[in-house]
C-alpha cells in the first residue's frame, strides 16, 4: 500500500500590525506564564514591551546558533522557570531552538518572526547546526506551532537584503516542491507529496512572482503596503506549511552542502537557497528563458548572484567536490528529483550556475 499523502500546518496563523504588544491576546488558551527565547536584537524590546504585557513570564537570550548545547541550556532554562509554553521572537535559527525546546519539554511554542527572511515560523522542523554554524541535520518534529504571529510593523524593518533572501526561499517552495510532487515523492515528513501542498507553493510563487519586486521596495522604504503584505503571506506562510506538504529537492540539499564552505558563512540561509534553486533548474534541463528570467529576478530584488557575491574567496575544487557529493547524501532531498543525480552533475551544475550568473551580473539581457 502506497504511503498517505499528508499536510501539516500550525494551528493559527495571525498576520496583521501591531501584534507584539498584543502577545498574549492571542496566547491565552495556552497557559498564563511564557518562556520567551528572544533574539538579541530585539531582547531589549521584548522585555520591555512584551514583559510587561504578561503578568509574569520568563525571557532569555538566544545564543547565536541553533546546536544542541543551545536547545540542552533552554531545556534547562524551561524547567526552572515553571513557565506553561515556549515563545521563540527572532529570526529563523531563534524559531527552530524554540521550536525544538518546546518539542522535548513537550509543550506548546509560539512563534513570533522578526525578520520576513525565510519560511522558518511555519515549518515543524528545526535545523541543528554545528556551535560553529555548519548544518548538520533536520529534526522533523511531529507537530507544527501552535500559534505564528506575523507583525507587518516590526516584519518591514527587515532589511531589504534579508527579504529578499526570503523571497528566494519562499519561490524555492514552489521549484523544489514541484519537482517532488510530480515525482510522486515524500515531504517533509516522509508520507507523499500533497495536492494540497503543491497548491500552497504554486500560488506563494506565483504571488512573489506578481508583487515581489513592489514589496521588496516597500521593505527598503519601511512602508507597509498591499503587496508587502501579500508577499509576507505567501513567503511566511504558503511557503511554510506548503514546503512541509510538497517537499523539497536540489535547492535546499545544495545549500546544506554549502554551509560546510567558511567563506559563506556569512551569506544567509535564503541567498544559498537562491543559488541553488539555478542549481536545480539546470540539473533538470530547463530552457535559457526559465533559468535566465529567475536570475534576471534576482538581480532586480537584491539578491547575491554569484559565488563570490556570497562571500567565496578563492573557489577550491576538492572543496567544492565536497559540498556537491553532501548534497547527494542519501540522507538528504535530492533523492526527491526526477532523475538519478551524481555529485559530478551537482558540481558541473555549480559551476554553470556561477557562470551563468556572472553574465547576468555583469549585465547580459537574454532574448529569445
Amino acid at each position: 500500500m502506497k504511503k498517505a499523502r499528508s499536510v501539516t500546518a500550525p494551528r493559527k496563523f495571525y498576520i496583521s500590525k501591531g501584534l507584539f504588544a498584543e502577545l498574549p491576546k492571542y496566547t491565552k488558551t495556552l497557559g498564563e506564564k511564557p518562556y520567551i527565547i528572544a533574539d538579541p536584537f530585539i531582547y531589549e524590546r521584548t522585555v520591555d514591551e512584551v514583559g510587561k504585557a504578561y503578568d509574569k513570564s520568563e525571557i532569555v537570550e538566544f545564543g547565536g546558533e541553533n546546536s544542541q548545547a543551545e536547545i540542552d541550556r533552554h531545556q534547562e532554562g524551561y524547567k526552572n522557570s515553571g513557565a506553561d509554553f515556549v515563545v521563540g521572537i527572532g529570526g529563523g535559527k531563534t524559531m527552530d531552538n524554540a521550536k525544538a525546546t518546546a518539542y522535548y519539554m513537550d509543550v506548546p511554542v509560539v512563534i513570533f518572526p522578526t525578520l520576513a527572511a525565510s519560511d522558518a515560523p511555519t515549518t515543524s522542523v528545526s535545523v541543528l547546526y554545528s556551535e560553529e554554524g555548519e548544518f548538520l541535520q533536520y529534526m522533523y518534529l511531529p507537530d507544527s506551532v501552535d500559534v505564528v504571529l506575523a507583525d507587518l510593523d516590526i516584519l518591514v524593518t527587515t532589511p531589504p537584503e534579508m527579504f529578499a533572501a526570503g523571497i528566494a526561499d519562499g519561490m524555492a517552495s514552489f521549484i523544489e516542491g514541484r519537482v517532488a510532487f510530480e515525482t510522486d515523492g515524500e515531504n517533509l515528513h516522509g508520507f507523499r507529496s500533497s495536492y494540497t501542498g503543491y497548491g500552497m507553493v504554486k500560488f506563494g510563487y506565483d504571488t512573489i512572482r506578481k508583487y515581489g519586486k513592489q514589496a521588496y521596495e516597500a521593505c527598503k522604504n519601511n512602508t507597509v503596503t498591499n503587496a508587502f503584505g501579500r508577499v509576507v503571506e505567501a513567503t511566511v506562510y504558503l511557503s511554510g506549511a506548503g514546503t512541509e506538504a510538497a517537499g523539497i529537492t536540489a535547492a535546499h540539499a545544495v545549500h546544506n552542502g554549502m554551509t560546510a564552505v567558511e567563506d559563506l558563512h556569512g551569506a544567509s540561509h535564503g541567498e544559498k537557497v537562491a543559488f541553488g534553486m539555478i542549481v536545480n533548474l539546470i540539473l533538470e534541463g530547463f530552457p535559457d528563458e526559465d533559468i535566465f528570467d529567475l536570475a534576471h529576478f534576482y538581480k532586480e530584488v537584491g539578491l547575491p548572484l554569484t559565488l563570490e557575491d556570497l562571500g567565496l574567496k578563492e573557489f577550491k575544487e576538492e572543496e567544492w567536490r565536497e559540498v556537491a557529493k553532501t548534497a547527494c547524501s542519501e540522507e538528504d532531498t535530492m533523492t526527491n528529483m526526477a532523475l538519478d543525480v551524481e555529485p559530478d552533475d551537482v558540481y558541473q551544475s555549480i559551476l554553470f550556475a556561477d557562470h551563468i550568473l556572472q553574465k547576468v551580473k555583469d549585465g547580459y539581457e537574454y532574448r529569445a
